[in-house]
């Protein structure tokens, strides 16, 4: 549902932007949920469109709070159909500070 929900707002978007000179029509850059979405779509020459961008995630392991898996996508879509290459691999997890808002409050100022 999400994918064809996204599918439907780029093309939505790509129908309402006015044509420009150059082959990019627009780039994409998202933090998603413990990641970042890159993303560019353009025009070949031959006028057609093309989509291309990467995903990198990081997804914590159950029961194991030393290491995270981290997953790397890029695709890219053209006339010819859409490919996507990953890569999975495991790194140590990166412990997140987090701090209370009266912490913020005294530190400021």
């Amino acid at each position: 549902m999400f994918v064809k929900a996204f599918f439907l707002a780029v093309v939505v978007i790509i129908a309402l932007s006015p044509a420009t000179e150059s082959a990019v029509l627009r780039q994409y850059n998202v933090f998603v949920n413990r990641g970042l979405r890159e993303e560019t779509i353009s025009l070949e020459d031959d006028k057609d469109l093309v989509i291309k961008g990467n995903l990198i995630q990081v997804l914590p392991l159950p029961n194991n709070k030393d290491y995270a898996i981290k997953l790397e996508i890029d695709y890219d879509g053209t006339k010819n159909g859409y490919r996507a290459h990953y890569i999975l691999t495991r790194e140590e997890a990166v412990e997140v500070l987090r701090l209370s808002p009266s912490s913020l409050k005294s530190i400021s100022g």
